[in-house]
């Protein structure tokens, strides 16, 4: 079992992602905040929360643990899903968008494997988990101010990523939206309805740009498992919370 390293960066916008897709040619993504600002940076110098994935007690203990080797195998799959979308985009042109998708299990298992830790590791699930426990602890347990929450939400993530995987492995339905015009973003939010527990997976729903070309919207409702659309400019724009990330050679205010 793998060691906490306290104060490690745990990348919610995974670097293999980023190297795959989102790199210019100096090796760097373009990532812009709520305020507009854009800055160049590293795929290792943004994207992350330090201790994310880190269950940690005060002063230390034996009974410290992480569950970041949960994502280790979606980080080495990136790569992979990445190429396989960018050949289902180059054989759908517009004509034979609305066209099914035939998908072996190889590849569609490595597609609910990343897609699961995109959602698990947002910052929105996070945020989501946070909110959750200081509202049960001070209206159950009658805290007046609700305690180690950091490590609480950490807690509740961290069973998250096998029963998403395989939920979306099992019962999914994609659909990969196509940049025409324009590109996606990859926000800190995703759009998603899903909440921090396994257990409430009711009609799940969410839309994940993996590359700036193509987004993979979950659970379109389809006769078909896999089908690919087309998207334009200003029509298809994945919206975030604070943070967004575009090609640094094709970004513009």
């Amino acid at each position: 079992m793998r060691m906490p390293l306290p104060g490690q960066r745990h990348h919610w916008f995974p670097k293999s992602l980023a190297k795959a897709a989102w790199i210019d040619s100096d090796g760097r993504v373009a990532r812009t905040n709520s305020r507009g600002q854009t800055k160049l940076l590293h795929p290792s110098a943004t994207g992350y929360g330090r201790d994310n994935h880190n269950i940690l007690s005060e002063g230390g203990s034996p009974w410290d643990s992480t569950f970041e080797p949960d994502f280790d195998k979606a980080d080495n799959a990136f790569p992979q899903v990445v190429a396989w979308l960018e050949k289902v985009r180059d054989a759908h042109p517009v004509s034979a968008r609305t066209n099914g998708v035939r998908v072996v299990m190889p590849d569609r298992e490595a597609l609910a494997e990343c897609l699961a830790s995109l959602i698990v590791r947002s910052p929105r699930l996070r945020y989501l988990s946070e909110k959750h426990s200081a509202e049960f602890q001070v209206q159950h347990f009658g805290f007046r101010e609700p305690h180690n929450l950091h490590q609480t939400a950490g807690g509740n993530l961290r069973r998250l990523q096998q029963p998403f995987s395989r939920g979306i492995r099992t019962g999914g339905k994609f659909g990969f939206l196509v940049a025409d015009e324009g590109s996606f973003v990859f926000g800190d939010g995703l759009m998603s309805n899903i909440n921090p527990s396994p257990d409430r997976m009711l009609h799940p729903m969410a839309m994940v740009a993996f590359t700036p070309n193509v987004s993979a919207p979950l659970r379109i409702h389809s006769f078909q498992r896999v089908l690919v659309c087309g998207c334009q400019a200003r029509k298809c724009h994945v919206s975030t919370r604070s943070f967004r990330f575009t090609l640094a050679t094709t970004y513009s205010t």
